[in-house]
């Protein structure tokens, strides 16, 4: 589940089974949106104005998320995980989740397998490139 808690440590809301699989990143996107990545390889975008409801919802690692960064510029998520796979998504698609028919999803581009897992990422030149960090 994911909580929310303001300054006094009161409990200010509560996704109950946000995920299939433990929460192991989140990062806050802006004052509103939230996204989320689990040990399953799933992340997922939440609207907190709108009582927890899932924006979206990308399943597109083979293993854990093991990061999470925000280009606010271009308005896209990156992911990385123990796949050893960088994954872009674009925020401004509208598209829920992958549609096998029409072969259409936010992602925006995914990495080559880089043979070792991505444990860290980060944004660097004005966020024209993405940094990662590896075993």
């Amino acid at each position: 589940s994911i909580q929310g808690i303001d300054s006094t440590g009161r409990v200010t809301l509560v996704y109950s089974d946000a995920h299939n699989d433990p929460i192991n990143k989140i990062i806050n996107l802006s004052d509103n949106l939230v996204a989320t990545g689990d040990d399953g390889g799933v992340v997922k975008l939440w609207d907190i104005r709108v009582g927890g409801s899932e924006v979206k919802n990308w399943d597109w690692h083979d293993d854990f998320v093991s990061g999470l960064c925000f280009n606010s510029d271009q308005n896209t998520l990156l992911s990385i995980g123990g796949d050893a796979i960088l994954c872009a998504y674009d925020l401004r698609i509208n598209s829920k989740r992958y549609n096998e028919r029409t072969h259409k999803s936010n992602l925006a581009s995914r990495s080559d397998d880089q043979e070792a897992e991505l444990s860290c990422i980060s944004l660097s030149k004005g966020g024209k490139k993405v940094l990662c960090g590896s075993q």
